[in-house]
């Protein structure tokens, strides 16, 4: 069974609480996106409250132009990795490993269970680590701090307290 967004006001908010003392999370779904825009729709965000610290965002439909781009800021600063966008209106799996625990943060991708190489798109990180994820919501199918929503559908969306290896991820 999958969520379905119609990219007009839709999205998913969890009501629970989530706390990575690691400083490292996996987040992980399918998803069949709809159509790409470059406007900057967002299918995942984590965080605290929208637009502060300690969060982290998948942008399906990047301002960027074409790709798919992969954020996570904190009180230290921010780090931003991209890859080229996959074919839209076909399911595709995705792993995101975000990564807090040193000075230069570090952000994976995974498609369809393989690494991808990414391309920074931004780093001002400074000083060692940003603490923990210390999360009080999760959204879906939305961008933080506006109104764009994202159109299409996502099935097992899931988050965990680790990162995952290759081979966790492609099973």
């Amino acid at each position: 069974m999958s969520l379905s967004f119609d990219g007009t006001d839709d999205f998913a908010q969890t009501d629970a609480t989530f706390t990575f003392s690691s400083g490292i999370a996996t987040a992980s779904y399918w998803l069949k996106w709809t159509t790409n825009a470059d406007d900057d729709d967002g299918v995942m965000h984590f965080g605290i409250t929208d637009g502060v610290f300690n969060q982290f965002i998948v942008d399906h439909n990047s301002s960027t132009g074409g790709v798919l781009e992969a954020y996570e800021s904190g009180t230290l600063g921010n780090r931003s990795e991209s890859i080229t966008r996959p074919s839209t209106a076909t399911w595709h799996h995705y792993a995101f490993v975000f990564d807090h625990s040193t000075d230069t943060g570090d952000v994976k991708i995974y498609l369809n269970g393989v690494e991808q190489s990414t391309t920074i798109v931004s780093n001002n990180k400074s000083g060692t680590g940003f603490g923990t994820y210390a999360l009080a919501f999760m959204k879906v199918f939305y961008a933080p701090a506006t109104t764009t929503f994202g159109a299409g559908k996502m099935a097992f969306p899931t988050i965990y307290n680790r990162e995952l290896n290759a081979n966790e991820v492609k099973q």
